[in-house]
């Protein structure tokens, strides 16, 4: 990466084609500077492809060989991907996570001795 000015940079990469020799490529990429609301500035990339603000441009998206955002690059989430079912499955496992067990579905949550329910269930058939 080549810094130009205080609104635009270059990145140098290298591409090859199957079969053929590799290629210096050199691609320019506008910065603009947005206010912070206490104060400074932040930087965002310009995306080649459709000049949107963005923080991270990826290779290989609107064309082979240069950079562009998720958008341009048509890129998705892992969780994007996947249906509702398993969607639904990584939900509780998360859930089972933040309450402390694993995050498996095929064991109990919990032993039934850390169970904070197993205290009153004992006690009730000892009354019995």
């Amino acid at each position: 990466m080549r810094v130009l000015s205080a609104d635009e940079v270059g990145l140098i990469y290298r591409v090859r084609m199957p079969g053929s020799r590799w290629q210096q490529m050199d691609q320019r990429v506008r910065i603009v500077w947005q206010p912070c609301r206490y104060g400074g500035q932040r930087p965002w990339l310009l995306c080649p492809a459709c000049v949107g603000k963005v923080a991270v441009l990826y290779l290989g998206g609107a064309s082979a060989f240069s950079f562009s955002c998720r958008r341009c690059a048509k890129l998705k989430y892992d969780s994007q991907r996947s249906g509702p079912r398993l969607r639904l499955m990584r939900k509780a496992q998360k859930l089972r996570r933040q309450l402390g067990g694993s995050g498996s579905l095929r064991f109990p949550l919990l032993p039934s001795s850390q169970s904070p329910f197993f205290n009153l269930t004992s006690s009730l058939r000892s009354v019995r």
